[in-house]
């Protein structure tokens, strides 16, 4: 069968841009992965944040950012904003734009919870038409079964009902099969 994709059905990648003191992007903290910065080379978290309206944006991380990031839960509606330009205390360099994480604990996205508890729990109500799991149905369990052995020696977490709040936090991936072996990687890797 022939597809026909052009620019008009393009999945664009939407970075949020930090513009003009002001500037916001609010929505429910999905997950976050490191990857290079490709000015410096050094890996930098970056934050998935589900839109009201379904996109999906990204956030780049830096250090101030990246310790706020720390007390906020997969979930939760957040908003980043930025609200400050500080002049670079280096001649020549780019003014430091200061951005702050705006989170209350009580406020999450109930609907995007609930999906995951089904999708981890194998409850859904209706089979999704594309499988996200990318292997061999067979081999899952195992998967499972290693992220919960992964759990137990990594993080101390020996009641299986808290392996899957305790890894999402931890690595800050929801835990969904398609994850499971990003999953793995970075509780090997602690």
């Amino acid at each position: 069968m022939a597809y026909n994709f052009n620019e008009e059905n393009r999945v664009k990648s939407n970075w949020w841009k930090t513009e003009k003191v002001g500037d916001k992007i609010q929505g429910t903290f999905i997950g976050k992965r490191q990857v290079p910065n490709q000015l410096s080379g050094v890996d930098q978290w970056v934050y998935e944040l589900l839109l009201e309206d379904g996109d999906v944006w990204t956030v780049g991380g830096k250090p101030a950012v990246d310790t706020q990031m720390r007390h906020v839960k997969l979930g939760q509606i957040i908003e980043f904003r930025f609200i400050e330009e500080r002049p670079s205390k280096k001649a020549g360099m780019s003014a430091t734009k200061v951005v702050a994480v705006y989170q209350d604990p009580n406020v999450v996205n109930e609907k995007w919870l609930q999906e995951q508890e089904q999708l981890t729990m194998g409850k859904s109500e209706e089979e999704p038409k594309d499988d996200l799991n990318f292997g061999d149905k067979e081999k899952e369990p195992n998967k499972e079964n290693q992220i919960n052995e992964l759990a137990k020696e990594k993080l101390g977490v020996t009641d299986p009902e808290k392996v899957k709040t305790a890894v999402m936090e931890k690595t800050g991936l929801a835990y969904l099969k398609v994850n499971y072996d990003k999953i793995i990687g970075m509780l090997k890797a602690l």
